[in-house]
């Protein structure tokens, strides 16, 4: 499952691109976001849907239990309030980038660049790019 170059941007787009928008006016698609190789231009990525067909699972007998597991937690994420899932999968910023970050990610370099995609997506306000998960302000 790997992200996908889906289009490049001129320089005439980039104003709008790196800017704040309103929800409602977004340039992108779900799961899309900009990659800002310089003024001139930027990469749109895409990133691929998460589902339970695309897990890797060696031999048929963890196959058939991982796809039980996937469906047993999809049912009981079925049963909550969206209120109720929205507060059970918050994770505040300094709990990502603290030490859960770095036993899973050894690379210094990888980890600052989780960081500053985080940032981007932050800052951008670029919620359709990770949807399901929600990147707020605050």
């Amino acid at each position: 499952m790997k992200s996908k170059l889906i289009s490049v941007c001129p320089a005439a787009l980039n104003g709008l691109i790196h800017r704040p928008m309103p929800r409602q006016m977004t340039l992108f698609k779900r799961r899309q976001m900009p990659l800002i190789v310089d003024e001139n231009f930027t990469m749109i990525m895409e990133m691929p849907e998460i589902d339970a067909l695309t897990c890797n699972h060696t031999g048929d007998a963890c196959y058939k239990y991982g796809h039980q597991v996937i469906n047993a937690f999809m049912e009981k994420v079925a049963l909550l309030s969206r209120d109720e899932l929205a507060a059970a999968l918050m994770v505040p910023r300094g709990d990502i980038f603290s030490s859960s970050l770095q036993d899973c990610v050894p690379c210094v370099g990888c980890r600052r660049s989780m960081e500053e995609l985080f940032n981007r997506l932050k800052e951008q306000q670029l919620t359709h790019a990770t949807e399901p998960l929600l990147i707020t302000p605050s």
